[in-house]
């Protein structure tokens, strides 16, 4: 009875990890969308105008600089959010099985003072 019940329980576990990473892949993927198809490029469109204004002195420098900050703002946070999806998208692809390579909590690192037993 107990076996089965810790099969039950991994099996939990790893349906409400890739549950998890599964949100995290829909919203990244929304995120992306969003900001490659509307977001960025009504930011650069704005940008561009505005230094076009400023070239025809309709506007001041203040205005084109803070048009051009919230342009690098959009491509930063779609650059972000592009990773995330990335991230989310391998997960999925090698079955969520990540942080192999990290000990268990409680191991003690080999070289550690209190890895080797005390000699007295």
């Amino acid at each position: 009875m107990r076996q089965k019940a810790q099969v039950k329980l991994v099996e939990l576990n790893l349906k409400k990890r890739l549950a998890h990473v599964w949100t995290q892949y829909i919203t990244a993927k929304q995120h992306v969308d969003a900001y490659k198809t509307t977001i960025v490029p009504e930011s650069r469109k704005k940008y561009e105008l505005d230094l076009a204004s400023y070239r025809d002195d309709r506007t001041d420098w203040p205005s084109v600089l803070a048009s051009q900050r919230e342009y690098y703002s959009d491509r930063v946070h779609y650059i972000q959010y592009l990773l995330a999806y990335k991230e989310s998208s391998i997960q999925l692809q090698g079955f969520i099985l990540t942080g192999g390579l990290t000990p268990p909590p409680g191991v003690t690192p080999p070289g550690h003072i209190d890895a080797t037993p005390q000699p007295r």
